[in-house]
């Protein structure tokens, strides 16, 4: 008499959650490479520092336009602030948190001051001079905020009292007031940015070669992403399954399943397995670029790879993948993932098993 067990099939319960903690482990093991090793290795090679110092000295250098011209020294907001207070003297606010603020005149208007002293000076560096000071003050005068009085433009007073209401004494009523007037000052910002960023031959070369710095930062960044994956499923996907007499992942072994394989001498489903894994899994690596680059990972999805958005396809891609394979562990006609699918596998429960009792030959 030969006895014999025989496994049941494992819950979909036990795949799904199997294939969860592969996914789980893998991105984990994908961050830590990353931090632990790769990115320690990738700070030490030349070209990593060569990248590093073109983009921080192309930022300085473009911070030192900035300043220059004065278009970094306030905003729109402060900039109303000054305008209402520069109409109205400080007489009429004198408890304000604004009382620091300098008066609006030629010398303090950013905007004046970029048009009729920066861009004057930095002449031979403009390739256009559509914006200047005639048309500024143009745009002032015509419009029904700004009066002129002495030699320069102000704030006409009525709208000053009105502005001035909601910005220092909370008055709603006042709020359209001050979102239209600061909607108008905002356009005139924009035009002298617009202007230096567009005409001043300086900021363009200091940009453009910033933004190739910066496309070369995330290409490196992305590249030892891939690598920390790589190495991550190498160890905690590939190698385990090898070892493994019945070729188990790591989740396998937790959930207690085992897969059913091929058939005696067939190497072909379990390399159809394994790469399947690979693509079905590789999603993970932008789960794990939240965790190591943050704030750059919309960056990183905007990365621009052989004239075309390469990460943003990988992603969409890669999420598509993963989830279509998720699904799958919950159909019949495959009950398992997208690699399981495509190898013929299925898998038994370790923790049931029957008994069966059979005459041998």
């Amino acid at each position: 008499m030969e006895t014999r067990l025989t496994y049941q099939k494992a819950e979909t319960k036990k795949r799904v959650f199997s294939v969860l903690i592969d996914y789980f482990l893998l991105t984990i093991g994908t961050v830590i490479f990353y931090f632990v090793l790769v990115m320690q290795v990738a700070n030490t090679l030349p070209i990593s520092k060569n990248i590093s110092e073109n983009f921080y000295t192309n930022y300085s250098n473009i911070n030192t336009i900035l300043e220059e011209s004065h278009l970094d020294s306030i905003k729109p907001e402060s900039y109303l602030n000054m305008a209402v207070k520069s109409s109205l003297g400080e007489e009429y606010y004198p408890t304000t948190e604004y009382d620091l603020l300098a008066n609006l005149n030629k010398e303090t208007d950013p905007i004046y001051y970029y048009l009729s002293t920066y861009k004057e000076d930095e002449k031979a560096n403009y390739v256009g001079l559509s914006f200047n000071v005639e048309n500024y003050i143009n745009d002032l005068t015509n419009s029904s905020y700004f009066e002129r009085q002495d030699d320069y433009i102000k704030l006409n007073e009525d709208i000053a009292k009105r502005v001035g209401d909601y910005l220092f004494y909370d008055n709603e009523n006042m709020k359209d007031d001050y979102n239209n007037l600061l909607s108008f000052i905002n356009e005139e910002f924009v035009k002298a940015r617009n202007d230096l960023a567009n005409n001043n031959i300086n900021y363009k070369n200091s940009l453009g070669k910033l933004n190739q710095a910066s496309n070369d930062a995330l290409t490196m960044n992305f590249v030892n992403l891939n690598i920390s994956f790589f190495l991550s499923f190498l160890l905690i996907t590939l190698i385990p399954i090898l070892v493994n007499k019945k070729h188990k992942s790591l989740g396998n072994i937790v959930m207690k399943i085992s897969p059913i394989y091929y058939e005696k001498g067939c190497k072909t489903k379990l390399f159809i397995k394994l790469l399947t894994s690979f693509v079905a899994s590789y999603s993970s690596i932008f789960i794990a670029s939240l965790l190591t680059s943050g704030r750059s990972f919309a960056q990183l999805l905007m990365l621009n790879l052989f004239n075309i958005n390469f990460v943003l396809i990988l992603f969409i891609f890669g999420i598509l993948i993963t989830i279509f394979s998720f699904i799958l562990e919950f159909l019949k006609i495959s009950e398992g993932s997208l690699s399981d699918y495509f190898a013929g596998i299925r898998y038994t429960d370790d923790m049931k098993a029957e008994v069966n009792n059979e005459n041998g030959n």
